[in-house]
């Protein structure tokens, strides 16, 4: 969800286009849901076991009952892709729109299921949009005059560069590319599965075409997105680097799509979304580089747990059926509290609580930039030094 949002932020998806909101289309005057989808739903949402919960969905998924469409939306929504079990789960719903794909579901599945990790989820995406092209192409193809620049060439380059880093969805994202520009290279020959792996041949032939059509499409120079990842950097190199590099050398729209990729915007307040959290997990960034010093802002970043303020101190709640809760407590009294915990906001009875510790550590996780690239941080701290004043809760 959070690809989606940024683009919309970011006009990617322009103003009047189809923008996914009901992806299975109304549910709104519809028979009430089967007995069996009930159970299924109840199944999903008591039973704690990951292929219990995967099983469930993938059963939801495939029935045609109006009122779910809603349903899956909804619980698509509360997912955070950041955490692996969320990201499995948001790969089921993904997989059961691509097979009954709507007008407004293909959104989805363009700007979400293409990027999902799980290649299988990006091939049953590309297949799903292949059922309806024209909608696909509308929506890859409209604003382009919006603002006085091309939003659709930034999706471009993100898929034509995620062609050329992943192999195993190459034939997938080429396909999604055809569709979209009508166009295929010579002597192409659509294979039996879009699982099959290119040759080395085959596969620097589809790069070569894709980078010519993006450059005589959108008459700019292909250069890839996070083509290769730099070697990994140590917390001392990335704190000096952040500690003597001048804001000023940046470039703070290209660091909005660091902060984003980086999942910021999960927690804080700052990002293109303006915190798709509500800062329940972490400080508001606005106007940050005014008021933490360059030492205080590096350590951060960098050692997120040397300095935690009081509001977000973490909590481990061991339940007594042995789960254990890690968050802060945002308001509590005599019989539940309020665990905010990635993205997530969780009650919590009081009454199935066994302890409940103080935790050392930030919910912000370390070594976010230790495979990022130096333009990458150059660009990042210039975003954050572009932000404006806000509140100065840290």
């Amino acid at each position: 969800m959070l690809r989606l949002i940024f683009l919309l932020a970011l006009g990617a998806i322009p103003a009047g286009a189809a923008v996914p909101a009901k992806p299975g289309g109304p549910a709104t005057n519809s028979p009430p849901l089967s007995a069996e989808a009930e159970l299924l739903i109840r199944h999903y949402r008591m039973d704690d076991r990951m292929e219990a919960k995967v099983d469930a969905l993938r059963s939801l998924g495939r029935r045609e009952e109006s009122r779910l469409a809603g349903f899956l939306e909804r619980e698509y929504e509360k997912l955070d892709t950041t955490i692996p079990d969320d990201a499995r789960l948001a790969g089921v719903i993904l997989q059961a729109w691509a097979a009954r794909p709507s007008p407004v579901s293909v959104s989805y599945l363009i700007y979400e299921g293409l990027f999902q990790e799980d290649p299988a989820v990006v091939r049953d995406c590309a297949e799903g949009i292949g059922r309806m092209p024209a909608d696909a192409r509308s929506l890859l193809s409209t604003g382009r005059a919006a603002a006085g620049r091309d939003p659709s060439d930034e999706i471009a380059l993100d898929l034509i560069s995620r062609l050329m880093q992943k192999p195993e969805v190459f034939y997938a994202l080429e396909k999604v590319l055809m569709i979209w520009s009508g166009k295929s290279r010579t002597g192409f020959t659509a294979p039996n599965t879009l699982a099959k792996l290119p040759d080395p041949e085959t596969r620097q032939a589809g790069i070569d075409f894709w980078k010519n059509w993006f450059e005589q499409q959108f008459h700019q120079k292909f250069a890839p997105v996070f083509d290769k990842s730099p070697p990994e950097k140590s917390d001392e190199e990335i704190y000096k680097f952040l500690l003597n590099e001048p804001f000023q050398e940046g470039d703070a729209a290209r660091g909005a799509r660091v902060f984003a990729s980086l999942r910021c915007n999960i927690c804080h307040a700052g990002g293109a979304t303006n915190g798709i959290a509500k800062r329940l997990l972490g400080p508001d960034l606005h106007g940050v580089t005014k008021r933490l010093t360059r030492t205080e802002l590096a350590e951060a970043l960098v050692y997120p747990s040397r300095r935690v303020s009081a509001p977000f101190k973490a909590v481990a709640i061991t339940l007594k059926d042995s789960v254990v809760l890690k968050g802060y407590i945002t308001e509590q009294n005599d019989r539940i509290l309020m665990l905010a915990g990635r993205a997530k906001l969780r009650r919590v009875d009081r009454s199935a609580v066994a302890t409940m510790e103080p935790q050392a550590e930030s919910l912000m996780p370390g070594r976010l930039l230790s495979h990022a690239h130096g333009e990458e941080m150059r660009d990042l701290l210039k975003y954050l030094d572009s932000l404006p004043q806000g509140k100065t809760d840290r």
